[in-house]
């Protein structure tokens, strides 16, 4: 079944001890779209985005994928995962994501790293999940890396091949939490535009970047988020060209 909003989301809040990091969050992502969350650091994206699949548990308010429920304050004003840990698995399943320090397994191989969610979770053969897994690594363009450790890497390689082990599964949508912060300035091109061409593909992307200028490129929308709040989203040509908040004008000026 189709759903117009994949994630919905409303007065989501997260603490860490005193540190209020979120501070009541309202959107909806719509499916097929792709998202670039942008703002100064310290405001709040990456928590935002781990929030969605529930790698980091929220204080407060509610979250909605696919129709289904996730999360919720209950009666009681306590959070509460409203879903079993494996009806979550199965959730998670459908949401790739990529971190900024790749997070790959340095003891297993390139194709192997790749081809493990597919063996374990959709119980295909270990001659599916390696085919698979070099049809992703050959659109990426690392499937000369196939059989060699993440160790033998530069950072732009691995986090292609992150990006391979995020659409191993049948994904509704890919989370890019700061996919380049680690990488050295000529890498970022080269994943900036792995990420592009998987726009022509319909997934759900929700992109946390400081790249200003990719944000304008492959977005549909763009949200801009300070102080744990969404301040201000539009169109990538509204927000870049006639941002309305005073604190957007600043964040644009001292980035462009």
């Amino acid at each position: 079944m189709p759903y117009d909003n994949l994630f919905s989301v409303d007065n989501l809040h997260k603490d860490f001890g005193q540190l209020q990091v979120l501070k009541g969050i309202n959107y909806e992502f719509k499916q097929g779209k792709v998202y670039a969350i942008i703002g100064p650091s310290g405001s709040g994206k990456s928590t935002f985005l781990r929030c969605l699949n529930l790698l980091e548990t929220p204080t407060a308010g509610t979250i909605t994928y696919m129709g289904q429920s996730l999360f919720s304050t209950n009666e009681k004003g306590r959070p509460a995962v409203l879903i079993s840990e494996k009806q979550l698995d199965e959730a998670r399943q459908s949401i790739g994501m990529v971190f900024q320090n790749f997070n790959l397994f340095n003891n297993k191989t390139i194709i192997d790293n790749v081809a493990m969610a597919p063996m374990h979770l959709e119980h295909k053969s270990e001659k599916e999940a390696d085919d698979l897994a070099l049809a992703l690594l050959k659109r990426v363009g690392v499937a000369d890396k196939a059989n060699e450790y993440p160790i033998k890497l530069s950072g732009g390689q691995k986090q292609r091949v992150a990006i391979a082990r995020a659409l191993a599964l049948d994904q509704k949508v890919i989370l890019f939490d700061e996919p380049t912060s680690a990488l050295d300035p000529e890498m970022v091109k080269e994943v900036l535009e792995v990420i592009k061409s998987l726009v022509e593909t319909g997934i759900t992307m929700i992109i946390v970047t400081h790249e200003m200028k990719f944000a304008r490129e492959v977005s549909d929308e763009v949200i801009f988020m300070d102080d744990g709040m969404i301040v201000e989203s539009n169109t990538p040509d509204e927000l870049f060209d006639h941002p309305c908040n005073e604190r957007t004008i600043r964040f644009l000026k001292a980035m462009l």
